[in-house]
C-alpha cells in the first residue's frame, strides 16, 4: 500500500499503524521485521524524517536489525536507512547509537559487506552519526571508522564512493573542536593523508 505514493504514507500514519509497526520489527520471524523495515523506510524517507521513531528507544529496534545476521543484506540497508533518517537532527538518536557501537558495526559491515547498497548505507549511517556530533566524529577518528571509510573512498562503486567522500566530511567538520590523536597517537592529518 505505501509504494503508491507520499499520500499512501500519510494515510497509514493517519490510522496510527506506527506503534504497530514498531512491534513488529521484534517480531521472532525474520520475514515480519523485514516487512515492517520496507514500510519503515517508505514512511521515514517520504516524511523526511519529520514524522520521525515512536519513544525513546525505538532507534534500537532497527539497530537490531542492522547487526542480525538472519536479515538479508537488503534489509540491513534498510535498517541503515531508517536510522540515518533517524538521526537527521536527533541528538538523542546519535548519542544512544554511539552508546551501542555503531561505528564498530559501521566498520565491520564496510570491511566485510560484499552488497553495494548496503555499504553505501552504512557510509551513510556513520555521516548522519557524526555530523555535529563531536564525540561521535572523534570516535570515528580513533577507532576503526576511519579506515573503512578511507578504504571506502576507493570502491568500485560510485555511490559508496560519494557517501564515504560525505561521511568523511561530516566526520572532519564535527571534528574541528575535537581533533587531538588517533589511537595510535599520530596526529590526525598524519593519518588522513
Amino acid at each position: 500500500f505505501v509504494d503508491l505514493g507520499a499520500w499512501a504514507v500519510q494515510l497509514t500514519l493517519l490510522v496510527g499503524a506506527r506503534p504497530y509497526l514498531t512491534r513488529l520489527l521484534s517480531h521472532d520471524d525474520s520475514e515480519v521485521p523485514g516487512l515492517a523495515l520496507v514500510v519503515w523506510a517508505k514512511i521515514l524517507v517520504s516524511d523526511a524524517g519529520r514524522v520521525g521513531l515512536p519513544g525513546k528507544d525505538t532507534y534500537r529496534a532497527f539497530y537490531k536489525l542492522l547487526h542480525s545476521e538472519r536479515m538479508s543484506g537488503y534489509h540491513r540497508c534498510l535498517a541503515a536507512l531508517c536510522l540515518s533518517v533517524a538521526c537527521r537532527s536527533r541528538a538523542a538518536v546519535k548519542a544512544g547509537l554511539l552508546e551501542v557501537g555503531v561505528l564498530h558495526l559501521v566498520a565491520d559491515g564496510l570491511h566485510s559487506s560484499k552488497e553495494v547498497p548496503l555499504r553505501w548505507m552504512l557510509c551513510l549511517l556513520c555521516a548522519e552519526v557524526c555530523r555535529d556530533f563531536e564525540a561521535a566524529a572523534v570516535a570515528a577518528l580513533n577507532g576503526g571508522a576511519s579506515d573503512a571509510l578511507l578504504v571506502a573512498l576507493g570502491d568500485s562503486s560510485p555511490e559508496v564512493r560519494a557517501s564515504a567522500v560525505y561521511a568523511v566530511g561530516c566526520v572532519l567538520a564535527a571534528s574541528v573542536n575535537g581533533i587531538g590523536a588517533t589511537a595510535q597517537g599520530a596526529p590526525v592529518s598524519a593519518t588522513v593523508t
